[in-house]
């Protein structure tokens, strides 16, 4: 379920979460935060054990959770245990955690039949509300009886319920809102979340099209939107690329498998769709043999022609050498209902790539972090600790294929100069940047700490900050970010035998290259760097 989520990096998911989560609720309705906690696989889903570290709990899988409690309303337990206690009767973390440490108010609730039994335990863990309903509430009586669940805990639950009930039960529909309007509204969210986020991960040159070209798709000419299971969407807004292509550069120019059209200099489009969702874990990150046999084939064929492979995938693949073959590679991921339009406009230029990849695409499964931490059981070991992700790859000396963070665009970014600001325990960064190329486009830059005297084991590099900028064609631009200091927080919870600091480096990265220049964040008012 990789595709449900937004990261591998902690800091990118607790940013990029809430957001979602106030978009919803602005909007009259309760969101929904889920699995709480560490509900990373689908194998035996209802009775795995998770076994990690507090380290890695509290650096990799809480921040999202953490931010997400104060914006949602609703928060689903996993079905999974968390080091030895199932997630929906575990007090530590309904309570302790959720609750007394993160402040939040609003309702818990189980997934799917996860209390099978004694529902009174997982009341008294912080449980509010079992679903699905209608639920047996007899051994929530008898829990009171035995003194097992505190009536003070069942009114509490109670009282959130109603709270709930009172604040959503009469939602309406905002006044003059049509349903030609609500299409058009979605149909133009979904456009632009789908321009922002397609990533190019290779371009020869060949692209953006020109206005005669020609493309010959080999086979399908549509996405798949979304993955299957509970977060399945669908919809009759999807279109297929082929058409939306044709719109843009005249039917006669859009073929179907003719390999002759292709030869004499066509553009072929072909798009790897790897399915995924709930219940199942991918077995293995391998692309469909039907693909690779078709791009070898192209690649044998190939005269004039070019090669565009378009990953319709759920996360990470393997591309086995066939991103050396083919000469432009796109991840669309699972890109809605507005994918194929947005797909086709950045084919064309109308649009200009800007999207940056939220995980690490490895050259192969067995490099990355947690290969050897599968379960063959119910007991899941996380023995990758806290080097999740490109951390991971940074601490191993291990080379990926794509990096966390990397994402072309048409146009030619420079970094300027970098000012570092800070107040109190609040750090800012300005940056300048230059756009060297004759097309307007949006540069994302990162901004990640590293450690030079670390007292404790740490990642080489960490995410603390992005941001996004549109730059003119031939023009310069500032851009700012925050960056959300974290330390003092950790040291708070894990203590500093746990974790200690050292001095902080800073690197900027725009997007596909790392930049020359390093921030260093001193105890002074502001630096520079």
């Amino acid at each position: 379920r990789f595709f449900e989520g937004y990261s591998e990096d902690p800091f990118l998911a607790k940013t990029l979460a809430p957001e979602m989560c106030k978009g919803v609720e602005s909007e009259g309705i309760a969101s929904n935060v889920k699995h709480f906690a560490c509900n990373n696989l689908e194998i035996n889903r209802t009775n795995i054990d998770e076994l990690v570290s507090m380290r890695a709990l509290r650096e990799v899988y809480f921040p999202a959770f953490e931010a997400c409690s104060k914006a949602a309303t609703t928060l689903m337990t996993a079905y999974n245990s968390v080091n030895g206690v199932h997630c929906h009767e575990n007090p530590w973390l309904l309570k302790d955690v959720l609750r007394k440490e993160w402040g939040y108010k609003g309702v818990t609730m189980t997934d799917w039949g996860a209390c099978r039994e004694r529902a009174g335990d997982g009341e008294a863990a912080g449980q509010d509300l079992f679903m699905p309903g209608p639920f047996d509430p007899s051994d929530i009586v008898k829990a009171v009886k035995d003194g097992r669940l505190k009536v003070k805990d069942l009114d509490e639950a109670a009282l959130r319920l109603l709270e709930l009930i009172d604040r959503f039960g009469d939602v309406k529909a905002p006044e003059g809102l049509t349903t030609s309007k609500y299409v058009k509204a979605g149909d133009k969210a979904a456009y632009k979340a789908a321009c922002d986020g397609i990533v190019m991960l290779k371009n020869n040159g060949n692209l953006p099209l020109k206005k005669n070209a020609k493309v010959v798709f080999f086979g399908p000419d549509r996405f798949q939107d979304s993955g299957w299971g509970s977060a399945e969407v669908k919809t009759d807004r999807t279109t297929f690329m082929s058409k939306e292509l044709a719109g843009i550069l005249g039917e006669k120019l859009v073929l179907k498998d003719d390999i002759e059209a292709y030869r004499k200099g066509a553009t072929a489009i072909v798009i790897e769709t790897v399915n995924s969702g709930e219940s199942a874990d991918r077995p293995d990150l391998k692309m469909n043999k039907k693909t690779k046999d078709l791009i070898r084939k192209l690649a044998k064929n190939k005269g004039r022609g070019k090669i565009c492979l378009i990953l319709n995938v759920p996360g990470p693949v393997e591309l086995e050498g066939l991103e050396t073959v083919v000469d432009s590679v796109f991840a669309v991921f699972y890109p809605g209902m507005m994918g194929s339009k947005a797909m086709a406009d950045i084919l064309t230029g109308k649009v200009n790539p800007s999207g940056a990849l939220p995980c690490t695409f490895p050259v192969r499964y067995q490099d990355t972090p947690s290969y050897l931490c599968y379960p063959d059981n119910i007991t899941c070991n996380y023995g990758e600790g806290i080097y999740v992700g490109y951390k991971g790859y940074l601490k191993r000396g291990i080379r990926p294929l794509y990096p966390f963070g990397y994402g072309l665009s048409y146009s030619k970014f420079e970094a300027g100069d970098i000012f570092g600001k800070r107040k109190g325990n609040k750090f800012s960064v300005t940056f300048s940047l230059k756009n060297k190329s004759d097309m307007d486009g949006k540069a994302v830059v990162q901004l990640y700490v590293s450690k030079t005297k670390p007292r404790t084991l740490r990642a080489p590099l960490e995410l603390v900050g992005f941001a996004k900028q549109m730059v003119k064609a031939k023009s310069e631009a500032e851009a700012n970010a925050l960056i959300d200091p974290v330390a003092e927080k950790l040291k708070e919870r894990l203590g500093d035998a746990v974790y200690a600091e050292g001095e902080t480096d800073m690197q900027t990265v725009v997007a596909e290259m790392l930049i020359a220049k390093k921030l260093t964040i001193a105890t002074a008012e502001s630096c520079t760097g």
